[in-house]
Protein backbone atom coordinates (compact mmCIF):
# COMPACT_ATOMS: atom_id res chain seq x y z
CA UNK A 1 0.00 0.00 0.00
CA UNK A 2 3.09 2.87 1.00
CA UNK A 3 4.22 1.64 -2.42
CA UNK A 4 1.35 3.15 -4.30
CA UNK A 5 1.06 6.47 -2.29
CA UNK A 6 4.82 7.40 -2.94
CA UNK A 7 4.39 6.34 -6.58
CA UNK A 8 1.32 9.13 -6.96
CA UNK A 9 3.20 11.81 -4.57
CA UNK A 10 6.17 11.28 -7.34
CA UNK A 11 3.26 11.49 -9.96
CA UNK A 12 1.75 14.40 -8.20
CA UNK A 13 5.13 16.23 -8.21
CA UNK A 14 6.06 15.24 -11.24
CA UNK A 15 2.55 17.59 -12.84
CA UNK A 16 2.94 20.27 -10.53
CA UNK A 17 6.56 20.85 -12.45
CA UNK A 18 5.43 19.91 -15.27
CA UNK A 19 2.64 22.65 -15.10
CA UNK A 20 4.95 25.18 -13.64
CA UNK A 21 7.91 24.67 -16.50
CA UNK A 22 4.33 25.28 -19.47
CA UNK A 23 3.36 28.67 -17.39
CA UNK A 24 6.89 29.58 -17.34
CA UNK A 25 7.04 28.84 -21.13
CA UNK A 26 4.01 30.65 -21.76
CA UNK A 27 4.91 33.58 -19.84
CA UNK A 28 7.91 34.20 -21.42
CA UNK A 29 6.30 33.85 -25.06
CA UNK A 30 3.69 36.22 -23.77
CA UNK A 31 6.37 38.91 -23.14
CA UNK A 32 8.19 38.52 -26.65
CA UNK A 33 5.06 38.97 -27.96
CA UNK A 34 4.24 42.17 -26.00
CA UNK A 35 8.11 43.21 -27.42
CA UNK A 36 6.91 42.66 -30.84
CA UNK A 37 3.80 44.40 -30.59
CA UNK A 38 5.60 47.36 -28.76
CA UNK A 39 8.11 47.07 -31.63
CA UNK A 40 5.65 46.92 -34.81
CA UNK A 41 4.07 50.41 -32.86
CA UNK A 42 7.88 52.36 -32.94
CA UNK A 43 8.14 51.10 -36.84
CA UNK A 44 4.69 52.32 -37.50
CA UNK A 45 4.96 55.82 -35.63
CA UNK A 46 8.64 56.24 -37.82
CA UNK A 47 6.35 55.79 -40.98
CA UNK A 48 3.78 58.23 -39.80
CA UNK A 49 6.46 60.96 -39.05
CA UNK A 50 8.63 60.04 -42.37
CA UNK A 51 4.92 60.58 -44.10
CA UNK A 52 4.51 63.96 -42.41
CA UNK A 53 7.88 65.33 -43.04
CA UNK A 54 7.27 64.28 -46.88
CA UNK A 55 4.15 65.94 -47.01
CA UNK A 56 5.11 68.93 -45.12
CA UNK A 57 8.14 69.43 -47.17
CA UNK A 58 5.93 68.96 -50.75
CA UNK A 59 3.22 71.41 -49.36
CA UNK A 60 5.49 74.39 -47.42
CA UNK A 61 8.68 73.78 -48.92
CA UNK A 62 10.95 75.47 -51.76
CA UNK A 63 13.57 74.74 -53.72
CA UNK A 64 16.58 77.09 -53.45
CA UNK A 65 18.90 78.24 -56.63
CA UNK A 66 21.59 76.16 -55.35
CA UNK A 67 18.57 73.22 -55.16
CA UNK A 68 18.86 73.43 -51.37
CA UNK A 69 15.35 72.99 -49.38
CA UNK A 70 14.79 76.33 -47.85
CA UNK A 71 15.74 76.97 -44.17
CA UNK A 72 12.69 77.32 -42.72
CA UNK A 73 11.15 73.78 -44.28
CA UNK A 74 14.31 71.95 -43.09
CA UNK A 75 14.31 73.03 -39.93
CA UNK A 76 10.62 72.68 -39.26
CA UNK A 77 11.03 68.86 -40.83
CA UNK A 78 14.24 68.40 -37.99
CA UNK A 79 12.40 69.70 -35.48
CA UNK A 80 9.78 67.13 -35.88
CA UNK A 81 12.11 64.29 -35.91
CA UNK A 82 14.23 65.74 -33.16
CA UNK A 83 11.02 65.60 -31.27
CA UNK A 84 9.98 61.82 -32.04
CA UNK A 85 13.58 60.40 -31.09
CA UNK A 86 14.91 60.69 -34.98
CA UNK A 87 18.09 62.33 -36.89
CA UNK A 88 16.49 63.90 -40.11
CA UNK A 89 18.62 64.51 -42.89
CA UNK A 90 17.55 65.95 -46.48
CA UNK A 91 19.79 65.74 -49.72
CA UNK A 92 18.95 66.30 -53.15
CA UNK A 93 18.50 63.96 -55.33
CA UNK A 94 18.05 65.47 -59.06
CA UNK A 95 15.42 67.41 -61.05
CA UNK A 96 12.85 68.23 -63.51
CA UNK A 97 11.33 70.77 -65.84
CA UNK A 98 8.80 71.27 -62.78
CA UNK A 99 9.72 69.87 -59.61
CA UNK A 100 12.93 69.24 -57.52
CA UNK A 101 13.70 65.80 -55.52
CA UNK A 102 15.17 65.03 -52.13
CA UNK A 103 16.13 61.91 -50.25
CA UNK A 104 14.32 62.21 -46.94
CA UNK A 105 16.19 59.95 -44.26
CA UNK A 106 15.41 59.38 -40.73
CA UNK A 107 17.63 57.15 -38.14
CA UNK A 108 16.07 56.04 -35.35
CA UNK A 109 17.01 53.40 -32.66
CA UNK A 110 14.25 49.99 -32.31
CA UNK A 111 14.20 49.08 -29.07
CA UNK A 112 12.73 45.81 -27.48
CA UNK A 113 11.53 46.06 -23.45
CA UNK A 114 11.54 42.89 -22.28
CA UNK A 115 14.67 41.55 -24.26
CA UNK A 116 16.62 45.21 -23.91
CA UNK A 117 17.76 44.61 -27.50
CA UNK A 118 18.30 47.76 -29.63
CA UNK A 119 19.28 48.32 -33.30
CA UNK A 120 20.06 51.33 -35.15
CA UNK A 121 17.92 51.49 -38.65
CA UNK A 122 17.28 54.61 -41.35
CA UNK A 123 13.93 55.22 -43.02
CA UNK A 124 14.42 56.47 -46.82
CA UNK A 125 11.69 58.65 -48.53
CA UNK A 126 11.68 60.97 -51.21
CA UNK A 127 9.91 64.40 -52.12
CA UNK A 128 9.56 66.97 -54.26
CA UNK A 129 9.18 70.55 -54.37
CA UNK A 130 7.99 72.44 -57.08
CA UNK A 131 10.65 74.16 -59.06
CA UNK A 132 9.03 77.09 -60.29
CA UNK A 133 9.04 79.07 -57.26
CA UNK A 134 5.50 78.44 -56.08
CA UNK A 135 6.83 76.51 -52.57
CA UNK A 136 5.13 77.96 -49.79
CA UNK A 137 8.22 78.46 -47.58
CA UNK A 138 6.38 79.20 -44.71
Amino acid sequence: VRKNSETGDSLKMKSIMETSFYLLLMTLFCYANIDFVLMNQQVSRVNEVEQYIEDYIEVHGSALEDNGLDAYTAAAAKETADKNGMQFSCTYVGKTRDYVYYKIKLQYTLRTAFLKLERQHAYTGFARVSYSGHGGGG
